[in-house]
């Protein structure tokens, strides 16, 4: 073969394998997300791609929040048509397209609570408290599920009726529930003291009752119950001052 096909062919053997190299250079890149300020230093069409992919999954979102927010105006006009399974499907499918929709969470609980479907109620409230652990009604609705229930349900029950004594003091039945439970709350107790200052300082009770439930969350029950004992701590100082 003359030398110069053979130069041809080399320059056509590396001037494809450069052009697959960019491409999958350029496809790798747009799958990474990026701020405009980190961009500068890429190419004119590598920036943007990016910026097309940001914009894309930032309308989607937008567009997923205002669908979940019609879902719940649809979930209430049913209601006030005394039509909740409908509106049950509503606040599932609000929760659905957006996770963080605290409203959607609790009606999806309060609801299915009506319905008498009490693991669809419990999943709403707890995802409710997951984005808010002071949300008042979800632990209205957990507290008045468990506290009928097995041991467990009644352990369970006794950490709503402490915080609803903080954010709802107004209700009878928790602090009724609190002084008819007091086992449960000397277990609590025991595992604050025996923890001492150790890992939590915080004193404001609102403030640990919402690192007790985040670390519930977390499956962090120590934390959870060092937090509660120091708040139900409180509760009974100011009892035994009244």
């Amino acid at each position: 073969m003359p030398p110069l096909h053979r130069a041809l062919i080399f320059c056509s053997v590396v001037g494809a394998l450069a052009l697959a190299l960019l491409v999958g250079y350029l496809y790798l890149r747009s799958l990474t997300p990026a701020t405009d300020a980190s961009l500068s230093r890429f190419p004119d069409i590598v920036q943007e791609t990016w910026r097309k992919r940001n914009r894309s999954a930032e309308e989607a979102k937008a567009r997923a929040i205002g669908a979940s927010r019609e879902c719940v105006a649809n979930g209430n006009r049913y209601c006030l048509m005394e039509d909740y399974r409908s509106a049950l499907r509503e606040y599932a499918k609000a929760a659905e397209l957006d996770r963080t929709n605290l409203d959607a969470c609790l009606e999806m609980g309060r609801v299915a609570w009506l319905l008498g479907n009490p693991a669809t109620a419990r999943t709403g409230w707890q995802k409710a408290i997951g984005l808010d652990p002071l949300a008042a009604a979800a632990h209205v609705g957990l507290f008045e599920m468990l506290r009928e229930g097995n041991d467990e349900d009644r352990r369970r029950a006794f950490r709503h009726a402490i915080t609803l004594q903080i954010l709802a003091p107004y209700r009878s039945a928790a602090r009724e529930f609190i002084l008819l439970n007091p086992e449960t709350g000397r277990e609590i107790e025991r595992v604050a003291n025996d923890a001492g200052n150790e890992s939590v300082t915080e004193t404001d009770s609102r403030k640990l009752l919402a690192k007790a439930w985040q670390a519930q969350q977390q499956q962090d029950l120590r934390t959870a119950d060092i937090c509660f004992g120091r708040v139900l701590a409180q509760l009974q100082a100011a009892e035994a001052q009244k």
